[in-house]
């Protein structure tokens, strides 16, 4: 497991999607604060850019996640803690 926390705040641009699991849509107008703690999975490969999501720790965020397409998108707002 990849532990990681936010270097900056994070709002949805064109490389960051916030992402709901149960309702299987996108949420629009979703902010989350610098400090904020997560485990990052790698998801491959989307529209040729590497797409990484990064899960929350806290129990009541757990069906939701933000999905960074690119790694320079994705190093500006992640930084890992812990590998696993």
């Amino acid at each position: 497991m990849i532990l990681a926390k936010l270097k900056q705040d994070t709002e949805p641009n064109e490389n960051i999607v916030f992402w709901d699991s149960k309702t299987e849509q996108g949420v629009q107008e979703y902010y989350m604060p610098e400090d904020t703690y997560g485990f990052i999975v790698d998801q491959g490969k989307t529209d040729g850019q590497r797409h990484l999501s990064f899960f929350f720790l806290d129990d009541y965020m757990q069906e939701k996640s933000i999905e960074f397409f690119g790694l320079d998108t994705f190093d500006k707002y992640v930084e890992t803690i812990v590998v696993n």
